[in-house]
């Protein structure tokens, strides 16, 4: 409850950067960890925006005694929250010598190896284009090649207030919608609704395998 309360607080207060107005249901934690599930091998596993941790208890049920998990948080009191799930769930405590927390915006956040998977929670519709851009191409940078990305809108809340939003709240969802089309036609995987979420949300896997490489500028 008090990570609820917790949540509730910063989306009012740093709406910007929270983006949610609830925590993530289960149904969503396990549809943006799909990819990690099926996993065959170690993998460094990168989470952006964790918040509360809902995806890292998800995360946690399928970390095998090789893999490395870090966490990107811009918050610093989620950070505590975070440090203090690591220090006490089971399945992450067990991990807690390969897991690390950066407090960082993920686009200038001290990370130099290449993860395998990244997972992110950011409120990508809350940005500006241009931040958006940066944060696409770092996560690309991030990965592996061959790499995977998996993270989350809430499903037909652009279109909305792209709909009924001022101009400039109009145009800056435009750019940002024309950004994610020109990722998703390059390195699109593949896309889940989750109805059983509040609110529902459409889930995105890419994979960054460029094999002739291409890139998206």
């Amino acid at each position: 409850m008090f990570e609820k309360v917790l949540f509730l607080k910063q989306a009012v207060r740093r709406h910007h950067t929270t983006g949610a107005i609830w925590p993530s249901s289960g149904a969503l934690a396990r549809s943006i960890t799909r990819l990690v599930a099926a996993k065959s091998r170690p993998a460094r596993i990168l989470e952006v925006g964790p918040g509360t941790g809902a995806f890292t208890r998800e995360i946690a049920q399928h970390l095998c005694p090789d893999d490395e998990l870090v966490l990107v948080e811009i918050n610093p009191d989620f950070v505590a929250v975070l440090q203090h799930l690591i220090e006490h769930h089971p399945a992450l405590r067990q991990h807690q010598d390969r897991i690390r927390i950066i407090c960082a915006p993920v686009e200038t956040a001290p990370l130099s190896a290449k993860f395998d998977y990244v997972i992110s929670g950011l409120p990508l519709n809350n940005f500006d284009p241009a931040l958006v851009r940066r944060i696409l191409r770092r996560f690309r940078a991030l990965a592996e090649p061959g790499g995977k990305l998996s993270f989350f809108e809430y499903y037909g809340l652009r279109r909305l207030r792209m709909s009924l939003g001022r101009q400039q709240t109009r145009s800056r969802l435009r750019e940002i919608e024309a950004v994610i089309r020109v990722y998703e036609r390059r390195y699109g995987l593949a896309r889940e609704v989750v109805l059983r979420n509040f609110p529902p949300a459409l889930v995105r896997h890419w994979c960054f395998d460029e094999p002739h490489g291409s890139r998206v500028r």
